[in-house]
């Protein structure tokens, strides 16, 4: 249903709008709403409604719209489409126009935003939309205590009054440039008559939460605050000219093994490498083998309290690596030498392995960071693998592309055994077991899948039902949704998970991240969640629940502290059912490419997305092993399938070309027959 809006009022002094409308029907109450949409990751949100004050004049309504409200729900840095609608006996009904009408603008020149009403396809639209602005640096000055800025604004709204804030934010990736996890923002005084901005920053200041890896690129933004809203976010511009002047490294002063090293970014950014320095700081000075051991000799360069020499376990996260697992053994002093002697015995840690896994090592001792131990030319290491642990393991002592030293581990040869019953959570999991000739025909002569959870979060599984869920799925909201889409969506719901995997009793459960990675999170109330698949997004259920907050990936790094904590309630309830050892991780993957009907190799959009999607999908999978490290892994990153046109499923990011699934159902079937130590 419509009605129609005849006039529109403006009140400078009160500073808000009022919508007119005939009172053609009876309606119990109004509210402006919008939707916001995530192109990058092809989300509709559901509609934010927030309420309106209204009354009854001349058998007219007069809905009032207080600029307050639009200011503060504005979508930060983007424009915000508003519309507005009302409800008569619980139906929605939207108001439209009967062509375009006459208002007047709000004079606000200390807003960050320009606001205007407009009418397409004849629905009344208020528009919110940023006022630009730009920053450019007009010098820096950096020492190993102190970094000096000085900045020029330019800006479309006036600057008195104004909060502003200098932010340092961590990308994800070094060529992911437009994803941020950690941040810092420091307060600045900006000059009203100039737009000049003087700053000095306290080095020792900067979190060391950005100290994430050896890849810690902080791009400088600046944004604005009023008593409504935040600006969006500006890059900090400085020009080619300024790149030899700008271009210095700087060690910390109060940050031992700490560097800075400003530049100038090919777009003209200015951008920071925050690093540990740590290289050579610990080094092998001798390395032997004997029949039953390694043994090791150190050298460092200064005095280090109860050394101990930790291996970690290197796990891949998009074009970098993390450590997420590791084991430690003491190192013997006597006089001014250090050694270690590790016998091959017990040198693996796990119970399982996963193929080609490399294990780094590094010296631990108190009040120091972890140095890697460094391999110099004149230490000699053997290009043979080592049989460790009974014969379970191989090992090959090598130096890696930075010369240190890292244990590589490989799977000896093992008597087969048997495995058959399958239980499957996970969106992207369930593919190579189907029948069709481009999937696995033959699947159930060597699996029978029991269930599959799909498209349901490991947040959504771990908190409670919602009361209400019965009346959730009406099939009203669900006539032109696939019942087996629904059949998910309701299982999501009921929470029933455990029970059901309790009653299958399979010997393996095969699980993915996938929806975790690309999918929102409906807080119903504080204790029940729902996870928002792409069949409640299409369903009429979006508009029409009622939910206390949307936990999107807007904000990757809020999304994995919040995730984490269901994630590892999850994994320990699983583990009740399941040992850890039948527990097999498909750490799925991306493509940035598909073969057309034509045999034509096509990229997609979005490449950066994608990508940023595989360093998350990387994030999860190493948290997964933290917390269930011998569980059994199913990695195909090296092999680059591609996608294709030609998949029944269709072709995306996540599905792949007929291969992949051959080689997925021939994995399955050797770790099926390999036995647990």
């Amino acid at each position: 249903m419509k009605i129609l809006a005849n006039k529109i009022y403006t009140d400078s002094a009160k500073k808000e709008w009022t919508i007119s409308v005939p009172k053609e029907m009876i309606i119990d109450e109004f509210f402006a709403f919008f939707k916001k949409e995530n192109e990058t990751e092809e989300i509709i949100y559901p509609a934010l409604n927030y309420k309106l004050l209204f009354h009854e004049e001349e058998n007219h309504y007069l809905i009032t719209v207080p600029h307050e409200l639009i200011a503060q729900h504005s979508i930060s840095g983007a424009t915000t489409s508003w519309h507005f609608g009302g409800k008569a006996n619980d139906q929605f009904v939207s108001i439209h126009t009967d062509g375009p009408l006459q208002f007047k603008t709000l004079p606000l020149p200390k807003d960050l935003y320009n606001y205007r009403f407009e009418f397409p396809e004849a629905v009344l639209t208020l528009i919110a939309e940023p006022k630009k602005f730009s920053v450019s640096l007009t010098d820096l000055a950096m020492d190993e205590e102190m970094a000096k800025f000085n900045f020029k604004v330019e800006a479309d709204f006036e600057l008195s009054e104004l909060d502003a804030e200098l932010i340092f934010a961590r990308r994800a990736n070094p060529h992911l440039y437009l994803y941020f996890e950690q941040e810092q923002a420091f307060p600045v005084t900006i000059s009203s008559k100039d737009g000049k901005i003087e700053y000095t920053l306290r080095l020792a200041d900067l979190d060391t939460n950005f100290l994430v890896d050896n890849s810690n690129n902080m791009d400088a933004l600046l944004r604005f605050k009023n008593d409504w809203h935040t600006s969006k976010r500006e890059f900090i511009q400085a020009s080619q000219a300024q790149k030899k002047q700008i271009d210095k490294k700087v060690f910390l002063k109060e940050k031992p093994f700490t560097s800075l090293d400003a530049y100038v970014t090919g777009s003209s950014r200015l951008s920071f490498y925050f690093r540990k320095e740590l290289q050579k700081e610990a080094q092998l000075a001798e390395f032997q083998e004997t029949p039953e051991s390694f043994q090791f000799r150190f050298f460092f360069k200064n005095h280090l309290e109860a050394p101990r020499l930790v291996f970690k376990r290197r796990n891949k996260k998009f074009r970098t690596s993390e450590y997420t697992l590791k084991t430690e053994f003491a190192i013997k002093k006597k006089f001014q030498s250090y050694s270690l002697e590790l016998s091959k015995e017990h040198l693996y840690p796990l119970q399982t392995y996963q193929p080609n896994e490399d294990w780094d090592a590094f010296i631990r001792s108190e009040g120091m960071p972890d140095f890697p131990l460094f391999v110099p030319n004149q230490v000699t290491l053997k290009s043979e693998y080592h049989s460790v642990d009974g014969g379970k393991y191989l090992v090959l002592p090598q130096k890696t592309a930075l010369s240190n030293f890292s244990f590589q581990f490989r799977k000896a040869p093992s008597k087969p055994g048997t495995a058959k019953k399958l239980v499957i959570f996970g969106s992207v999991s369930e593919a190579p077991f189907r029948t069709e000739p481009y999937f696995n025909p033959d699947a159930r002569s060597f699996f029978e899948v029991a269930f599959v959870q799909k498209d349901t979060s490991f947040i959504s599984l771990m908190t409670e039902k919602y009361p209400a869920r019965t009346t959730l799925f009406s099939s009203a909201d669900f006539t032109e949704i696939d019942p087996t889409d629904r059949e998910n969506a309701e299982r999501d719901a009921e929470k029933d998970f455990f029970l059901k995997l309790r009653l299958a009793e399979p010997d393996y459960i095969l699980l993915d991240a996938f929806t975790d990675v690309t999918r929102p999170i409906l807080w119903l109330n504080q204790h029940a969640a729902l996870t928002y698949s792409k069949t409640i997004e299409a369903s009429r259920l979006a508009d029409k629940i009622m939910f206390e907050r949307l936990l999107t990936h807007e904000n990757t790094e809020a999304f994995f502290e919040e995730w984490r904590k269901y994630a590892k309630e999850f994994l320990e309830q699983l583990k009740e059912f399941v040992p850890e050892e039948r527990i097999i991780l498909n750490k799925g993957g991306t493509t940035l490419n598909y073969v057309d009907a034509n045999g034509k190799v096509v990229p997609y959009k979005n490449k950066m997305a994608i990508e940023m999607k595989q360093y998350f999908w990387d994030r999860l999978n190493n948290f997964i092993l933290s917390v269930i490290p011998n569980a059994r892994v199913i990695d195909f990153d090296v092999k680059n399938y591609t996608g294709s046109s030609k998949n029944p499923l269709g072709h995306s990011y996540a599905t792949f070309e007929e291969a992949y699934y051959k080689d997925f159902l021939k994995e399955m079937i050797y770790l099926a027959e390999t036995p647990k130590h």
